[in-house]
């Protein structure tokens, strides 16, 4: 398969690529992850120290920002895309869309994250991934993908969820509103509130918050020297 982001936020020279993706898996495993997106040169250790703590599972929901929010003319804020195969130094990882969601191929070329992730999901036994980006934009969205979300989860599947912990940018505020989005996640906390209020920000938040109710308890893995690049897990 064609990729898009190679020598911008991927190598396309496939030793740099295996030293950046290249993991151990720990004994200590979860079913959901959140990890960052960004050059993979900037994010691979927090991508590292999430997927090694991935659960095996029988598949894998891979759920990511859009960016540049929903499609023109759409009023649709789950899409999916058609299957696809990308290939890894570790071999071929399959994305399969996922039915009763729009499916948009254009996302490909404007959201590196699925591309940023293949690898890590190829280093995985079963490496068949079921991609849903999201374009929330309020609570009806969220629970949107909430039932989505509930519906997949049943004991056979692991999620891995791909997000920043506030929004890009440099500055003490930055790192407030990423400590502070750390600290509602551990205590379980209602979010969508507190974005309004301004207290946290962040692509990883709709989506967070759209998990809410399904995990007791938010584990941190690792922190960047950006703040907002975090990698953490859920139970």
């Amino acid at each position: 398969m064609r990729t898009f982001f190679s020598d911008i936020f991927y190598p396309s020279d496939a030793g740099k690529l295996t030293a950046l993706t290249r993991f151990e898996r720990k004994d200590e495993t979860y079913p959901i992850i959140i990890v960052p997106h960004a050059g993979l040169s900037f994010v691979s250790e927090g991508l590292k120290a999430g997927f090694s703590h991935l659960r095996q599972a029988e598949r894998y929901v891979f759920i990511a920002p859009l960016h540049n929010g929903a499609f023109p003319d759409s009023d649709a804020s789950l899409f999916t895309i058609s299957d696809r195969v990308f290939q890894t130094p570790y071999g071929n990882v399959s994305f399969s869309g996922i039915s009763g969601l729009q499916a948009e191929d254009s996302i490909l070329e404007e959201e590196y994250s699925a591309e940023l992730t293949a690898p890590f999901f190829a280093q995985m036994d079963n490496s068949s991934v079921l991609p849903i980006f999201t374009a929330l934009t309020g609570a009806e969205d969220v629970k949107k993908l909430r039932r989505l979300i509930s519906a997949l989860s049943d004991g056979k599947t692991s999620f891995v969820i791909s997000g920043n912990f506030a929004e890009e940018g440099k500055g003490e505020k930055m790192k407030e509103q990423a400590d502070t989005l750390q600290q509602y996640l551990t205590e379980v906390r209602p979010l969508l509130e507190e974005q309004r209020k301004q207290k946290v920000s962040g692509c990883a938040l709709k989506t967070a918050e759209a998990f809410r109710g399904l995990y007791n308890s938010y584990i941190p893995l690792w922190e960047g020297c950006n703040p907002i690049h975090r990698s953490g897990a859920f139970v």
